[in-house]
């Protein structure tokens, strides 16, 4: 009896010796990962990083470079006049490279989540704020 006693002992201390390092192994592997996904940070591909094909065009750099100073102009600040709904009428309008462009230049501009920004001011023009924001979660880019 006393020997199958200890062999059950021993058996249920092996397999909690066993989770224990499982779990810790884990811990650290998730802890691990969402470093990685903390340092990258929260950014679409480039346009010129997918199979969409060529570099940006010289229209599309200048496009993204003036959408992207529009919005951050009229998202900074308290905005006591209202929004201008053109700008981001024109946003949702402009093809996808573009728009993935706008996201990231203002990312590289101005060290932000566009989609935060967006999301964190709070207005809405009839629906195009939460089609900006669902447009660009659907390129990655989520607040």
């Amino acid at each position: 009896m006393k020997t199958s006693l200890k062999t059950t002992v021993i058996t249920i201390s092996i397999i909690v010796v066993i989770l224990i390092a499982l779990i810790i192994t884990l811990y650290f592997v998730g802890r691990k990962q969402g470093k990685k996904v903390a340092t990258e940070g929260n950014r679409g591909k480039l346009p010129q990083e997918t199979d969409w094909g060529q570099t940006l065009t010289e229209v599309e750099n200048s496009d993204i470079k003036r959408l992207t100073l529009a919005i951050y102009d009229d998202l900074k600040g308290w905005n006591i006049w209202g929004h201008n709904r053109s700008v981001y009428e024109e946003y949702l309008l402009a093809d996808d490279r573009t728009f993935v462009g706008v996201a990231n230049y203002f990312a590289d501009q101005y060290g932000e989540n566009l989609a935060k920004w967006i999301d964190d001011d709070k207005f809405t023009f009839s629906g195009i704020t939460d089609a900006i924001l669902e447009r660009l979660a659907k390129h990655g880019i989520t607040a």
